[in-house]
Order: C-alpha cells, then structure tokens, then sequence
C-alpha cells in the first residue's frame, strides 16, 4: 500500500496520494470540499443518488455534505490523488470575477460532480501531483 498525507487538518491543503489493495467503502462525507483524480482502478462513485463510472483522467468534486463512495468493480489496483480544503480558506483568494467555489457549491447536489480530463490535462496534472510527491518526501523546507 503506497499512503502518502502531506500537512495537517489546520493546513490549507490536505493532499493524498493513496494506492490501496481491492477493499470496500462505506458512504462518508466531509466538512471540506474534496477533488479526486482517479489513476486506476475499475471504480465507480456514488454520490448521493449518483454513480459515476470513472477512467484514469477523471476527477470528481464533492462539496461538505455530499455523501459519497468509490466501490470497486474488480480486483485491479485502486490509485487516487485526493484534494481536501475548508471552503473558508479558498475563499479569501476568489474574487467577485473569478469564484474559486463556484463549482463546488453552484449546482444541484450530488449532479455535476464528475469533470473528464483529456489525455493531455491529465498529464500535466498528473506531472503536479508527482511535484507534490516529490517535495513531500524531501526536506524541502518551503514545502508547507
């Protein structure tokens, strides 16, 4: 199992990079708004009445209160990066032109919450993540 967890609840950003074994999970929500990028694995996410079928590319969205699951379709590997962040943290850095919110909290709960990357934004965000990996595991000393 590959668990990487950078910085602590009070940080801006909790940032995951996770690898598990096939398991199951059980329908949880947060008090932060979450961003997940599916690397692999043969998944679908349920969010509220919602399934989503996921391929590598995918990010999902969920804001505090939509509850929400991965199950595993098969036995195949599942790897995620995962983003949690308090809303009233991002929102000092919106502005009234550009709402870094607007997606998480402007549209009908559990509808809306699957974003698909082409391979080319999937890759560049996939390189960031490896950034981030990277510096977590230096003694970087401007990492947090």
């Amino acid at each position: 199992m590959f668990h990487i967890m950078h910085g602590s609840t009070d940080k801006l950003i909790r940032y995951q990079h996770v690898q598990t074994n096939p398991t199951t999970f059980d329908f949880h929500l947060h008090d932060e708004c979450e961003i997940y990028f599916m690397l692999s694995g043969d998944i679908n996410y349920f969010i509220e009445k919602n399934i989503y079928p996921l391929k590598y590319g995918d990010l999902i969205i969920t804001n505090p209160g939509e509850i929400h699951k991965p199950s595993l379709q098969s036995n195949k590997i599942y790897e995620r990066v995962v983003l949690g962040f308090k809303p009233s943290k991002i929102r000092a850095f919106s502005t009234p032109q550009f709402d870094l919110l607007h997606c998480f909290f402007n549209r009908p709960r559990g509808e809306q919450n699957k974003i698909s990357l082409n391979p080319g934004q999937a890759e560049e965000l996939l390189q960031f993540f490896r950034k981030f990996d990277y510096l977590g595991k230096s003694a970087f000393a401007a990492y947090d």
